[in-house]
């Protein structure tokens, strides 16, 4: 995309942002009036808040940052939305929205990537019993692991055979 176009596509979005924060405020508003009157609230709690990242999400939000620090990013930004845990796929649309630049080309490749890094940052990061992935801070009785229930461990190679000083097998029916 040309930067010119670039450029208007985001300022476009810092009006959309102001507009949506005005609307936001003039339902507040109709809810306080409608409070006053001994009405019901015309707008849910909902409808009051935004209702995706996205909006505020710049094209180069994590651009050269290191994956575990954009994946804190992505579930902080959406801890401040009003959402929590979420999908590995939501995870890596979000960064890829942002700008992040996986090592592979193939995308279940990079989501089989993420999900690895997610796991082997146990102490940062929390698998929740339904799949979604949090951040453990938001969970202070869950503890902290190195693998995750359902992740496998790769496979350790063959142990070589202890040298006790006798000859092996082998060595004796080369005699």
């Amino acid at each position: 995309m040309s930067d010119h176009i670039q450029k208007t596509v985001e300022d476009l979005q810092a009006q959309i942002k102001t507009q949506e924060a005005d609307l936001i405020a003039k339902k507040k508003l109709v809810n306080q009036l409608c409070q006053m009157a001994g009405m019901a609230e015309v707008y849910a709690g909902a409808s009051l808040a935004a209702e995706s990242t996205s909006a505020a999400l710049r094209s180069d939000q994590f651009y050269g940052k290191p994956l575990a620090t954009a994946v804190r990013e992505v579930l902080e930004l959406r801890k401040a939305a009003g959402f929590g845990a979420t999908p590995v796929n939501t995870i890596y649309s979000t960064l890829k929205d942002g700008g992040f630049k996986f090592d592979t080309k193939d995308d279940e490749n990079a989501k089989r990537n993420l999900r690895i890094s997610l796991t082997k940052n146990g102490t940062v990061f929390h698998k929740l019993p339904n799949g979604d992935w949090g951040l453990l801070s938001w969970y202070p009785n869950a503890k902290a692991t190195k693998k995750d229930e359902g992740e496998e461990e790769p496979a350790k190679p063959a142990a070589a055979p202890a040298e006790s000083g006798k000859p092996s097998a082998a060595t004796e029916t080369k005699k």
